[in-house]
């Protein structure tokens, strides 16, 4: 995937774009309906991932507890003389906690789901890297999906906590490929001038996801039924991911001259282009990606090769482990405060959707950094006022949806300035390692979100959130500024 994003020099700014004709996008276009397709149906794969991750909101939620044998009457306490415990079902009729007893010395377990879903999702973007490198991003695309699809089916009849586990895991796995392949398609396809919104704009539909799941939810209370019931959405990409086309650059880095060609014809007819040049400029690519292949091969050390990039490196990492955990950790904690859960699970969801355009219009107006730094400070103080607000006051979700949006901005940057301030033999391995910070931190947040007293979990949101946006200010704005090759 490296020399894919060195021809692609993928980083989505709009102020600067290095001067090198991409003689692929002559070909097609910047962006038309042909991609508008493309896009949708790679999008839709996306889908399944964030459903995966979402779904995690009610299948563990918090349930209330007490020991009914020997008859105790307070709630919520664990006792070592308990032979059998009962399940508040007001909310629920039965959650993966109460069914499988994950309370008490157990209770670590609710939080291990999430966690190894993240997990699987780590291994997954490095898998299906390789595997779209390897074999094409389309080819990717249909494994992760259909396989995605059946592991998703199969997980509700689940006999057993470490069955479930090991589906959880499984399912994180074509979940990571989904999002790192079908981010890098829609890459390759659109121009320069387009990446900036197109890629920020492909996040706006996880918004939708999680929304639905509180509709989903809310009418079958039953975790088996609910899970079966949100992946009926599956059938969207399980349609559409039949429809996209090979990668016309993945192709012409493979020597695919015919194939590409092919492509690149009804990519250009439907976006109502001139066909005659499209051969010559498939074999002006091939010689720019030739002539690439022969320099020197950068590795991962070189992240460390000076004190800037290595600063860069650890400062990045920061703030992606940061966004990671409070995004994810935010949307469980509220799950914890006494609230409806469903109402504020759907507006968490809902409030994603004006923040993608949001995000890219604070980005053009005031540049990336003083963005970042601006959207943890709030994150962090958020945390901190919900330490002074009683558990379960209709304040909690104010101050928990504000901290996380903050967050949603963060990530609506972060993918951009990452590959800005990397150079570009570094920026493919940059983005890589630094965002692998985002796994780590939500594989981190269901367990900060779950400990107990509440102002305990928003203490740590708010000093991870401080923590990052300090080193952040050290970090130099790439806004207006060319870019290092």
């Amino acid at each position: 995937m490296e020399e894919i994003y060195e021809e692609l020099n993928i980083y989505t700014s709009t102020e600067h774009i290095i001067n090198e004709e991409d003689y692929i996008v002559k070909s097609i276009g910047a962006f038309g309906v042909w991609q508008t397709g493309v896009c949708l149906s790679a999008i839709s794969a996306r889908m399944l991932a964030m459903l995966n991750i979402f779904s995690m909101l009610f299948l563990i939620p918090s349930i209330d507890f007490k020991c009914i044998d020997p008859v105790l009457t307070e709630n919520n306490s664990c006792h070592d003389d308990c032979e059998l415990y009962s399940f508040d079902n007001e909310v629920f009729e039965q959650t993966v906690i109460s069914e499988f007893g994950l309370i008490c010395d157990d209770e670590w377990k609710g939080s291990f789901i999430q966690t190894i879903l993240m997990f699987g999702l780590l291994c997954g973007v490095s898998l299906f890297g390789w595997i779209s490198d390897r074999y094409g991003r389309r080819t990717a695309l249909l494994i992760c999906t259909y396989t995605n699809i059946a592991l998703m089916l199969a997980a509700p009849f689940s006999p057993n906590y470490w069955s479930f586990v090991t589906l959880r895991f499984l399912i994180g796995i074509p979940s990571g490929g989904t999002l790192i392949v079908g981010i890098v398609y829609i890459m390759e396809i659109v121009g320069p001038k387009h990446r900036e919104v197109v890629g920020t704009l492909a996040l706006l539909p996880d918004g939708l996801t999680q929304a639905s799941l509180s509709l989903f939810a809310y009418y079958t209370r039953n975790w088996r039924i609910y899970s079966l019931a949100y992946t009926a959405l599956s059938v969207i990409p399980f349609v559409l991911v039949l429809f996209i086309p090979e990668s016309p650059r993945w192709l012409i880095s493979k020597g695919e001259r015919d194939k590409a060609y092919a492509v690149m014809l009804e990519a250009a007819e439907r976006n109502k282009l001139d066909t005659l040049n499209i051969r010559e400029n498939i074999d002006k690519a091939l010689s720019e990606m030739n002539y690439k292949n022969t320099s020197k091969k950068p590795c991962y050390l070189d992240l460390f090769g000076t004190k800037e990039l290595a600063f860069k490196t650890f400062a990045l990492a920061a703030i992606w482990t940061s966004a990671g955990a409070c995004f994810l950790g935010i949307n469980q904690y509220i799950t914890f405060l006494g609230s409806n859960v469903f109402i504020a699970v759907a507006l968490l969801g809902c409030i994603q959707i004006p923040i993608c355009p949001i995000a890219i219009i604070l980005n053009k107006m005031f540049g990336r950094r003083i963005i970042i730094v601006a959207s943890l400070l709030t994150t962090g103080l958020t945390m901190i006022a919900l330490l002074f607000t009683p558990q379960g006051h209709a304040a909690c979700i104010i101050f928990s949806v504000i901290g996380f949006a903050s967050a949603t901005i963060i990530f609506c940057i972060i993918y951009i300035y990452t590959s800005e301030l990397f150079p570009t033999s570094l920026r493919n391995m940059g983005y890589g390692m630094t965002s692998a910070g985002a796994k780590i931190g939500a594989m981190a947040a269901p367990f900060i979100a779950s400990i107990n007293p509440h102002w305990i979990p928003s203490s740590i949101f708010a000093v991870i959130s401080f923590s990052s946006s300090f080193v952040c200010i050290f970090l130099p704005e790439t806004k207006g500024v060319n870019l290092d090759t």
